[in-house]
């Protein structure tokens, strides 16, 4: 009985000490920001880093976008390798780093869904700025089936007399009171109030919605508009942020619009509006959607989204492509528009897509990126050329880079 009894005090002590060093890397960190939300949050977390570092504060960021990552003070990537499953200790350790870093600001992506990994979160970090990037019907399985589930489910990340900063759009008036309730200010962010042109000079698409809210961000944390977006400017995207390539073979090109990172039926058809709809550069437009067997919601959403889109042709691959194809065709799409690619390599898709287009092809990539989808965007991204005569106006709804 003794030694258990000297067992559980040896545990408790050493829970104790470590929780002591963590607090102690936390205070040294005076501006700690956490990225909560449906989507954009990689896209804001970076961006947000960018524009701190620009206005001279030393910064460190965590995305867990495609690939988690640490982004270190001068806005490199450092890859987390993980030998375990993903888990919210994995913020404390990163916090650790950046006090370790000699980090003056510190900007963390949620990686928590369930309610109560939310708020251990935030236990954590403890921010001095919190941000809810939107609200949109995703992770139904998880949030609920409405847009009042999902700003309930969100706002678990929003503390007690703090700051909030979120877009204006679905869901922010719920977020609004949540924030009452417990003494939080909330800074709903219409980007409609800034200029088109915060969007000009970036190496990728990036999204007007994204832009006004990291810009709000930085300068609640004292750095001014200018040289927040001089930084944000210099932002290394993560891979699958939005972007439009171009590629040339034996007289024809694709031009490839790398959507696969919207995954919400919502978002995906918010840039289709944006980017393809009622654009004569359009006029032969393949669908090309990516799917996985384990988000069998998705997969529906998907084939019930395709109608909508009037695609000359739509090629499904991934592990779940007929489920798509069943939704589809439900859906009135016909069934010689319509087809399974059973491919097994990107360069195998890139074959199919080239066969399948004329001169001029417009491929518009949807549904994640899992699978072939993060390869497939690699191959465009490393043998094609961006195109900088993108299609469609600005949008400040537009948003949807993860």
């Amino acid at each position: 009985m003794r030694a258990i009894l000297i067992i559980i005090g040896l545990a408790v002590a050493g829970f104790s000490l470590e929780f002591a060093l963590h607090r102690r890397s936390r205070r040294r960190i005076p501006i700690r920001i956490h990225v909560n939300g449906i989507r954009g949050k990689s896209s804001v977390v970076r961006l947000v880093a960018a524009g701190l570092r620009g206005g001279g504060v030393r910064t460190v960021a965590k995305v867990t976008g495609t690939f988690p990552n640490i982004v270190d003070e001068h806005g490199n990537d450092i890859p987390i390798i993980r030998g375990t499953p993903s888990n919210i200790i994995e913020q404390r350790v990163v916090i650790s780093q950046a006090a370790f870093r000699g980090a003056e600001a510190i900007v963390l992506e949620c990686m928590a869904l369930m309610p109560q990994y939310q708020k251990a979160e935030v236990s954590l970090l403890q921010p001095t700025i919190s941000v809810i990037t939107n609200v949109r019907l995703d992770h139904e399985e998880v949030f609920g089936k409405s847009i009042l589930d999902i700003a309930l489910a969100l706002s678990n990340s929003i503390p007690r007399n703090g700051l909030l900063a979120t877009s204006v759009g679905e869901g922010a008036s719920v977020l609004q009171e949540v924030g009452r309730r417990r003494g939080t200010t909330v800074l709903q962010v219409d980007a409609a109030a800034y200029p088109d042109s915060i969007t000009a000079g970036f190496e990728y698409i990036e999204h007007k919605e994204n832009v006004a809210l990291a810009l709000t961000i930085c300068e609640q944390a004292g750095v001014s508009y200018d040289a927040a977006l001089a930084g944000m400017r210099t932002c290394k995207p993560d891979i699958g942020a939005l972007r439009i390539l171009k590629l040339s073979r034996h007289g024809r090109t694709l031009r490839f619009v790398n959507a696969l990172a919207a995954n919400d039926p919502q978002s995906t058809a918010l840039l289709f509006e944006r980017l393809i709809a009622g654009d004569e550069r359009c006029r032969h437009l393949i669908a090309l959607v990516n799917t996985r067997k384990d988000r069998p919601l998705r997969s529906r959403q998907l084939g019930q989204l395709l109608p909508s889109l009037e695609s000359d042709l739509n090629l499904v691959i991934g592990d779940d492509a007929d489920a798509v194809v069943k939704h589809a065709l439900r859906g009135g799409v016909r069934s010689d528009r319509i087809e399974v690619l059973h491919a097994e390599t990107e360069h195998s898709v890139v074959d199919a897509l080239f066969a399948r287009s004329e001169q001029t092809t417009t491929v518009f990539a949807i549904g994640n990126t899992a699978g072939l989808g993060l390869p497939l965007a690699q191959l465009f991204a490393d043998h094609g050329v961006p195109d900088h005569d993108r299609m469609g106006p600005p949008s400040p709804i537009a948003e949807v880079s993860s």
